[in-house]
C-alpha cells in the first residue's frame, strides 16, 4: 500500500512538473476548480446507452497573453457516477462493472492524467489541442479542439464531444472487434466524452 501512494506522488509530482514544460516569462497559472469542473461521458451498445460523470481532482490551465499556452489535469476514476438509471440496484451494478478489471480497473490505476504537449490557435477563442491521455497506466496522443476564454480572472474551457476508443488503452472487455461472437452483446468501442474545466488564479 505504501508503495502505491508513494508511486502515485511520484506520478502527480511528474505530471504537474510537465506543466512546467512552457516555462516562458509572462507564463500566468491557473488552478482548476475542482468543484466546478467536470467530465461528463457516454457509452453505447445495441439499442441503447448510458452516460454519467467524473471529476477532475486536480489541474493547471496555463495562458500567457490572454491564450492557451499549455496544462494538465488529473481525474479520479473512483468518482465516476451514472445519471439515467433510476434503480440503485442496477446504477451499483453498472459502476461496479466500470470500476472493474473489466473496464477501468480502478483498484490498480484510480487515477487518469492528460497533458498538454502541442496547441494550435484557430479562429475566435478556439484551439486544436494534443496531448497525452495516460488511462490504465497506459499513455496515448489524442487531439480535440477547445474554446478557452478568460472573464474577470477565470479560466472557462469546453470541448465538444471527443471519441475514443477504449481498446487503444486496453479495455478490451465486451468489444466486438476484439472478441468473437458477441452478436449484439457488445459494448462499442467508442467511448464519448466531454469536458466543461473552470480554472481560477
Amino acid at each position: 500500500m505504501k508503495k502505491q501512494i508513494f508511486s502515485l506522488a511520484i506520478l502527480t509530482t511528474a505530471i504537474f512538473s510537465g506543466l512546467n514544460a512552457f516555462p516562458q516569462k509572462g507564463n500566468i497559472e491557473y488552478k482548476v476548480n475542482t468543484e466546478t469542473s467536470k467530465i461528463s461521458w457516454i457509452g453505447t451498445k445495441p439499442g441503447g446507452q448510458h452516460n454519467g460523470i467524473v471529476n477532475i481532482s486536480e489541474g493547471t490551465v496555463i495562458m500567457k497573453n490572454g491564450e492557451l499556452a499549455g496544462g494538465s489535469f488529473v481525474i479520479d476514476l473512483n468518482s465516476i457516477v451514472n445519471l439515467d438509471l433510476e434503480s440503485e440496484a442496477w446504477n451499483k451494478k453498472l459502476i461496479d462493472h466500470l470500476k472493474s478489471e473489466d473496464f477501468f480497473y480502478v483498484e490498480k490505476y484510480p487515477l487518469s492524467t492528460f497533458t498538454i504537449t502541442h496547441i494550435e490557435k484557430q479562429e475566435s477563442d478556439n484551439y486544436k489541442i494534443t496531448g497525452n491521455l495516460n488511462l490504465r497506466g497506459i499513455t496515448r496522443e489524442i487531439t480535440f479542439t477547445a474554446n478557452v476564454v478568460v472573464e474577470d480572472g477565470t479560466v472557462k474551457a469546453a470541448t465538444p464531444v471527443i471519441v475514443l476508443d477504449r481498446t487503444q488503452w486496453k479495455i478490451e472487455t465486451m468489444s466486438k472487434s476484439i472478441v468473437a461472437d458477441l452478436k449484439d452483446n457488445y459494448v462499442d468501442d467508442e467511448m464519448q466524452v466531454q469536458i466543461d474545466l473552470v480554472a481560477q488564479k
